[in-house]
């Protein structure tokens, strides 16, 4: 999906020190999934795999139009897009209003999963259908710490502990490709 997309956009605007590239996780796309499948808008992160160092971002569209298409069309790159418009309001602090975007770009995160859900509901007097396009994403280790920035300014990833990606430009890695999935 764009996330890493998203995350190169500022490392090479910015740039930054510390940005770690995304990689799939599939632990947490499936509890990303589980909570998009549950029709439940409200966040869950402190439950997600037994701890609470996961990060989330939900986001849900309604409409009152049936899609062409039964399930609907999961468009995770124009969702990513959204989240991303909140750094325009980005003032250095981590507000609710940009808790989206600096969530995306939380240099420490490293590892993302995603779920989606499209569903009909009735509205509150149980009259109007409503279709809802359910959007979940799951970062580890999360970000949005109050008292932190998302990312540190400076040039190169020769900090940290990290190493200059070869695919991405802009963005870091830990030096040893191993030591992500190693425990």
């Amino acid at each position: 999906i764009g996330t890493t997309i998203m995350r190169q956009r500022v490392a090479t605007t910015i740039p930054t020190e510390n940005m770690r590239k995304l990689y799939w996780d599939h632990e947490l796309e499936t509890q990303a999934q589980k909570l998009a499948s549950s029709c439940l808008y409200e966040h869950d992160s402190p439950t997600i795999q037994g701890k609470n160092d996961v990060g989330q971002t939900i986001w849900q569209t309604i409409t009152t139009n049936r899609e062409s298409s039964s399930k609907g069309t999961m468009k995770f790159k124009e969702q990513i897009d959204e989240w991303y418009k909140e750094g325009l309001k980005y003032k250095g602090a981590t507000t609710e209003d940009v808790r989206h975007f600096t969530q995306l770009v939380w240099a420490d995160s490293y590892k993302v999963g995603c779920g989606f859900s499209y569903f009909k509901k009735k509205d509150k007097n149980g009259k109007d259908e409503h279709y809802i396009k359910y959007y979940v994403c799951n970062y580890a280790p999360k970000g949005n710490k109050p008292t932190e920035s998302p990312y540190r300014r400076g040039n190169g990833c020769n900090h940290h502990h990290l190493t200059p990606t070869q695919d991405t430009q802009g963005l870091c890695s830990t030096k040893n490709q191993y030591d992500l999935t190693c425990n």
